[in-house]
């Protein structure tokens, strides 16, 4: 229990028993309480009326203490606006503390902070400043409200707005709507008006309000939660069809599977963004609701199972992921994730009753339904996702084959159930496809896409001479996988030529040749380096190319033991220029199609981050380097002073993603700290809000990127995080800091997305598995092998599935 509220609760309950029931323990009950106490002593009104009126005066003055030199002035001063309070406070020439003021200094509510030159009468507790000022506003607003209807989002956005950066506002209208909510028995309309509010700091309210009551009032936050989840729900359905409906079409006519003309194409682009933009606030009333859950498996509640069968967490898991909106059901993929970074023994908990759920579907009644509605429906696609994750994060990061088998023997039990014992798995190959639909599909603006793939099938060649890129070649390389194989220096040639295709199919296998052979001898691979290195600033596609290359150096020098200084090099110099010259972005053959015209996304930078921390520490300097991770400093300086909005932005991005992808918090801790020592006036913070950023997701102002990002890594390393802004953060030169700390501290929400998770963390394991496990890399070499016997892209889907059965379960189909 928070110390203020004991002490409080003490002083309340002193000489009878505290009550049973946990609501009665809740922070705004608890102070409520105390007020109505204290005004039934002697001097308890006038007490009241000075706390009220400091607090009132604090709000108009956006401040939290006033020096005492200032309410002395004020006292002789009639016209100021501080008199009427520095009155109850004061009496006399020599401004003596009034009775009522005294008792209010004795008890503790405020207090005297004398520091070497002023001395400043504030709250002595931050809380109940904000349970104050939370007061006067609830009552100001209901005022001239009818009796029993609550105080409308519009007050609540009003006040956000205008006192926007006072270091109470966002606690302050937390309590109120507490407040609020308990005055009107429970009435949640303010709550979802807020959650659908574009507000700066109305959706952070509300999850920050909904996590505070899970502990004191869960049942309610329950109920809450099924509202967000139901919200709008008559339209969600039928516009959400039409969306999935159209993106179908759109991926057809693009794949060439349907005649569809470009111009439809651009005419069905944009009447999908129409109905995103209809769809987007419900999207954000979702989220809101699946981050509540996402704390209340975090939460003592569920650790101690406090709740009953209606109000299980699982119930309110298993409604958001049977949404139909795809974007909300990839949003809880993410949230699970979360979680079992968290507490990996939850996330298994969520496998076991996913698993439970999916052996109660009956695979006739998928077969006889709507395939699609069944299949959001019957919970595969984040039972795979979130098996698929954990498998990975076991084996890669800890070796842990025993999860990994019991995942394994998990789905082996689903497969018979849903099959009958494997005899009409044929009838599951509809819902299988939708499934790796969706996953090429999260991941459009990423370059390893079912459309990009395509131009190897429609345009690389069968077969041709030596020395040239064709589909013989790609087949004769997939032997050097195989970390033993020898020979590859004679296919150089070849491999130039492959590069030099921009093909991305091809690309997919040649970087994860190049890495094997890397890993094995640099040598092997520094002449297809040092060509792609050197290549005229006109080549074609060449930020794909170098791209391409940046991640082959930097997952073969990762793997290695041992650093290899040339190779080092190479990463470090080619890292800062692709950097600054592209900023994160890139352009190939197919993404006018797959991802709409707009281009492929990648960040190299932090791959530069990664190695650095694998060779050298994670926070730690190279030795012979001025600082820690110099490229990372020197883009972030190159940006300031061009006032590149776009290239810092990528470099803030960055650091969380060494994060997200790898772990290594202190570099990244201490990479965001250096971006934040480099604005010191307020002037820097402006020149970059009011830039327009050519990448759209960098188009938003400088604190609000950086809370976004601290936000993703908290989702991560939450200790480390509060310990940083609790400890490092008071001492910074950043304008405005106190303000800006009460913004990192509440903010909690996360910008990742699960297709960059799936992008990251299945591409790590392509590699940790040919280089670690032979029957998973022979899996992956098989799967390359598949790719020169098939069609098109459907075929290597479909001969993907089938292999990936065979191994897994022994099915051939």
């Amino acid at each position: 229990m928070d110390p203020l509220v004991l002490k409080m609760a003490s002083q309340i309950f002193t000489g009878s028993y505290f009550p049973e029931n946990i609501q009665q323990f809740e922070s705004v009950k608890i102070f409520e309480a105390r007020l109505n106490q204290l005004n039934l002593v002697k001097n308890g009104q006038q007490q009241i009326m000075i706390l009220e009126d400091f607090t009132d005066a604090l709000r108009k003055n956006k401040t939290d203490a006033f020096t005492l030199q200032a309410l002395y002035a004020a006292f002789e001063d009639e016209s100021s606006p501080l008199h009427t309070l520095s009155s109850q406070l004061f009496q006399g020439d020599t401004f003596e503390w009034r009775e009522p003021a005294l008792g209010l200094l004795d008890a503790g509510y405020i207090r005297v902070e004398k520091t070497a030159i002023k001395e400043e009468l504030r709250f002595t507790y931050e809380r109940f400043h904000e349970f104050m000022y939370a007061r006067i506003f609830a009552r100001e607003e209901t005022e001239t409200l009818n009796c029993g209807l609550p105080i409308p989002a519009s007050a609540f956005e009003s006040e956000l707005s205008d006192m926007k950066g006072y270091v109470v506002i966002n606690d302050a209208m937390r309590h109120a709507l507490v407040l609020d909510y308990n005055r009107t028995n429970g009435d949640p309309q303010t709550i979802i008006d807020l959650a659908n509010s574009d507000v700066y700091g109305a959706t952070q309210l509300v999850t920050n309000t909904l996590t505070s009551l899970i502990s004191d009032n869960y049942h309610e936050v329950c109920n809450i939660i099924e509202q967000l989840l139901d919200f709008r729900k008559e339209e969600t359905a039928s516009i959400a069809l039409e969306w999935e409906q159209k993106e179908v079409l759109i991926e057809k006519g693009n794949k060439g599977k349907k005649k569809v003309t470009k111009e439809e194409i651009e005419a069905l682009n944009r009447e999908t963004e129409v109905l995103h933009q209809q769809m987007r606030p419900i999207i954000q009333v979702r989220k809101i609701a699946i981050q509540i859950i996402y704390e209340i498996f975090k939460s003592p509640v569920f650790k101690k199972d406090l709740y009953e069968g209606e109000h299980s967490p699982f119930r309110l898991l298993w409604k958001a992921m049977s949404d139909p909106i795809t974007k909300t059901r990839d949003n809880v993929s993410l949230y699970i994730y979360y979680i079992s970074k968290y507490d990996v023994n939850i996330s298994i908990r969520i496998l076991d009753h996913l698993s439970e759920q999916i052996l109660d579907t009956s695979l006739l009644s998928l077969v006889k339904g709507s395939k699609r509605k069944e299949f959001q429906q019957s919970f595969l696609e984040p039972a795979g996702r979130l098996s698929l994750l954990m498998a990975i994060e076991a084996l890669v990061i800890h070796g842990n084959y025993e999860l990994s088998t019991r995942i394994k023997n998990t789905w082996t039990s689903i497969l018979k159930k849903l099959t009958l014992n494997f005899t009409l798995v044929k009838m599951l190959m509809p819902f299988l496809k939708i499934m790796l639909r969706r996953q090429a599909t999260v991941q459009a603006d990423w370059v390893n896409n079912g459309i990009e793939y395509l131009h190897f099938w429609e345009e690389i060649p069968n077969d041709g001479a030596d020395g040239e890129w064709h589909k013989r070649s790609f087949s004769e390389l997939i032997q050097f996988l195989d970390p033993k194989a020898d020979g590859i220096e004679k296919y150089h040639i070849a491999i130039n030529k492959g590069v030099d295709s921009g093909d991305a199919f091809s690309f997919f296998l040649l970087e994860r040749i190049l890495v094997v052979q890397g890993w094995v001898d640099w040598q092997r691979i520094r002449p297809v380096i040092l060509e792609v290195v050197n290549k005229p600033a006109d080549q074609p596609w060449l930020d794909y190319m170098q791209m391409s290359m940046l991640y082959v150096l930097f997952q073969s020098i990762e793997k290695s033991t041992e650093p290899n200084e040339e190779a080092f090099g190479y990463l470090s110099s080619l890292t800062e220029e692709w950097s600054e010259r592209c900023k994160g972005v890139y352009f190939a053959h197919r993404n006018e199609q797959a991802n709409k015209g707009l281009p492929y996304k990648q960040y190299p930078l932090n791959w530069y981050g990664a190695a650095y921390c694998k060779h050298f520490g994670d926070g730690a300097i190279k030795p012979g380097d001025p600082h820690l991770m110099p490229v990372f400093r020197k883009l972030i300086d190159k940006a300031l002073e061009k006032k590149d909005k776009d290239l810092l932005y990528y470099c803030i991005e960055n650091i969380s993603i060494l994060v997200t992808d790898f772990g290594y918090i202190k570099s990244a801790i201490q990479m965001y700290d250096y971006v934040i020592s480099r604005f010191r006036h307020e002037s820097q913070i402006q020149a970059f809000d009011t830039q327009k950023a050519e990448q759209e997701k960098y188009d938003t102002d400088f604190r609000a990127y950086m809370c976004s990002t601290l936000g993703t890594i908290k989702s991560y390393f939450p200790k480390e995080v509060a310990y940083y802004i609790q400890h490092k953060l008071t001492h910074s030169d950043f304008p405005d800091m106190e303000h800006f700390r009460e913004d990192l501290i509440m903010y909690n929400q996360s910008y990742e997305s699960i297709g960059d998770l799936l992008t990251h963390k299945f591409g790590n394991f392509i590699i940790w598995g040919l280089l670690n496990d032979k029957d998973v890399g022979q899996f992956f070499k098989d799967g390359f092998k598949v790719g020169v016997e098939v069609k098109d892209y459907y075929g290597w889907f479909d001969g993907i599935a089938r292999l990936a059965f065979n191994r897994m379960f022994g099915i051939k189909m």
